[in-house]
């Protein structure tokens, strides 16, 4: 991308170098929660515009948990004082295993559980993005066969990291 838009200025940072925090009370103490990261966090001039969660595949279970990291994501952004809504949440994984209303089912939950901690009328809404065809199926492994890869997912997704500059 900053080949092609050398003003973006794209940096992508590996989580566990680029991490937040959050802080709750319970039972009358503070807890703080540090290290708050998904795979990559990605950056344009120096401000925050996605966080990506990476998978070889996403099934139901994979899904609930970057949608669970994602929220703690909101939530600690929303405590220093910035706006989730602005910022990107995305799942970029190699095959799809679960179904589109299992997905919608995530979504929506998700999406119910962060829209007060924005001010973008339409909540947060996390992206998917597959880069394999085809469903995963456990006769066809990923380590055995070679899938074709699904280029405009792969094209959407690069559109979609440009229209957040």
């Amino acid at each position: 991308i900053n080949e092609a838009i050398p003003t973006a200025n794209i940096e992508s940072k590996v989580g566990s170098h680029d991490f937040l925090s959050k802080t709750i009370k319970y039972k009358d103490k503070e807890l703080k929660f540090n290290q708050i990261q998904v795979d990559r966090h990605v950056w344009s001039n120096g401000k925050r515009i996605a966080f990506i969660e990476n998978k070889t595949y996403l099934d139901s279970c994979y899904y609930d948990r970057a949608l669970a990291d994602f929220k703690k994501i909101a939530q600690s952004l929303q405590q220093q004082k910035q706006d989730p809504g602005k910022i990107a949440f995305i799942v970029f994984a190699g095959q799809d295993a679960a179904s589109e209303r299992t997905i919608l089912t995530y979504e929506a939950e998700f999406w119910y559980d962060t829209k007060h901690l924005t001010t973008n009328p339409d909540g947060i809404v996390p992206k998917v993005f597959y880069f394999l065809k085809n469903k995963r199926r456990s006769d066809k492994p990923l380590y055995k066969i070679r899938h074709e890869l699904h280029k405009e997912n792969i094209y959407n997704f690069v559109r979609y990291i440009i229209s957040l500059i």
